[in-house]
């Protein structure tokens, strides 16, 4: 597995730049940024297999990765702060797709156990706001995916007027 690198500085630099927690409170920023670390993948190396247990949350800093469903391709996602690994953490269930590198890429890690250890008051802000951004941005991508399944359903009726016509 890729090297783990610790680098506080560089974390808080980056988390005031990712959209999903960009606006946390400056205290909650600093606390993330001592719980992360960077971890660095090659070129088609698997960075999460379909079906197995997952204890991190990973945001994409830079590169792009291929996200498979029973080895199929279903998107490429691009650096800039992307979020995977998010249902394993809301719902402590293993992988529902498989994560590979399409290229170098940097991501910034999350051990989900730290995440879920910060318990007193003083977090209490914090792990309201990532469960909330978390819940925002899994609305969004289930969003995205009704409007593709639209989309193809439509596609799909056009293809079965279009035989209906010829026939």
């Amino acid at each position: 597995m890729a090297e783990q690198v610790k680098n506080v500085e560089k974390a808080r630099e980056l988390l005031d730049k990712i959209p999903y927690v960009k606006d946390f409170h400056s205290d909650d920023k600093d606390t993330l940024s001592k719980i992360c670390f960077f971890r660095e993948y090659d070129s088609e190396e698997i960075i999460i297999e379909q079906e197995s247990p997952n204890q991190e949350l990973f945001f994409l800093i830079r590169g792009t990765v291929d996200i498979k469903l029973k080895g199929k391709h279903i998107v490429s996602l691009r650096g800039g702060g992307r979020i995977f690994g998010e249902m394993s953490f809301v719902n402590h269930s293993f992988t529902s797709a498989s994560v590979s590198a399409q290229n170098e890429v940097v991501m910034m890690v999350f051990k989900i156990p730290g995440i879920l250890m910060l318990e007193n008051e003083k977090y209490a802000r914090l792990k309201i706001d990532f469960y909330r951004s978390i819940a925002e941005m899994l609305a969004q991508k289930l969003k995205d995916t009704t409007d593709m399944a639209g989309h193809y359903k439509a596609r799909l009726e056009h293809k079965d007027e279009d035989l209906e016509t010829k026939d």
